[in-house]
């Protein structure tokens, strides 16, 4: 297991993440790709970013998504 920075280049395993874990209980989130891109883009394709994903045998297992403020 090791814990790597995430980028805007991660982003189709970061969205897969998202649907696995918040589409089903107790969250039932539905999202469509346009809205669930946006949003993992305006958290990881910015100079604040500050994102960090947990990979287990090369797979995206746990991540934390946010952003630095002043």
């Amino acid at each position: 297991m090791d814990i790597r920075e995430l980028s805007i280049d991660n982003i189709e395993n970061i969205k897969k993440l998202m649907l696995d874990i918040f589409s089903g209980e107790p969250w039932n989130d539905v999202w469509t790709d346009k809205q669930l891109h946006t949003y993992v883009s305006e958290l990881t394709g910015n100079k604040n970013s500050l994102s960090f994903g947990v990979y287990l045998d090369g797979n995206l297992i746990g991540m934390a998504l946010g952003r630095t403020k002043s």
